[in-house]
């Protein structure tokens, strides 16, 4: 990047740190695209030429080649354009943020194996309260207290373990 936009790049990279890797991003879509349109155009042009199409006259060949190229170029580069710009906001501070744990399997985890020992909680101490719904939606909590109950060695060797793998000091280093 020796150029005046290699200039402007570094000069940007203090505000937002992610855009040297977008541009590289967006350089390589380029490419692609480039490759794309010529290769897909010279193939159809090549597939054209075939003599099953010889009544298609010769200016229909081209043009039909360099549309189909370019409507695969164009695509490409809306796909991967829209990739580097969701690169861009992830490696820029700005629009980080934090990741909901339904989308972190240990966090996931974690819920689930809470919600067990809630439900199972609070059905020892009111039973009505959670045996009434046993179908539905809130007959998931039943079914959550009911395993509690059934499995509880189990769930508990997972409350331990996930103690355990929060306390662990090389958890930071990960």
């Amino acid at each position: 990047m020796g150029t005046r936009w290699g200039q402007i790049v570094k000069e940007e990279s203090k505000n937002s740190p992610g855009i040297a890797e977008y541009t590289k991003c967006q350089s390589a879509v380029f490419a692609y695209s480039s490759f794309t349109l010529l290769g897909v155009g010279g193939l159809t042009y090549s597939i054209l030429l075939h003599k099953m199409f010889n009544p298609i006259p010769l200016k229909n060949r081209v043009m039909g080649s360099i549309l189909s190229g370019a409507f695969c170029a164009w695509y490409l580069a809306r796909v991967r354009t829209k990739y580097c710009q969701e690169l861009w906001m992830i490696l820029d501070e700005k629009f980080r943020i934090k990741m909901s744990a339904l989308f972190n399997f240990q966090s996931l985890l974690t819920i689930v194996i809470l919600l067990i020992c809630t439900c199972s909680y609070v059905r020892a101490f009111a039973p009505n309260f959670l045996d009434k719904y046993k179908t539905g939606l809130r007959g998931i909590f039943w079914k959550c207290a009911r395993i509690g109950e059934r499995k509880s060695p189990y769930v508990s060797f997972c409350c331990v373990a996930m103690a355990l793998k929060q306390q662990s000091p090389m958890e930071a280093y990960s």
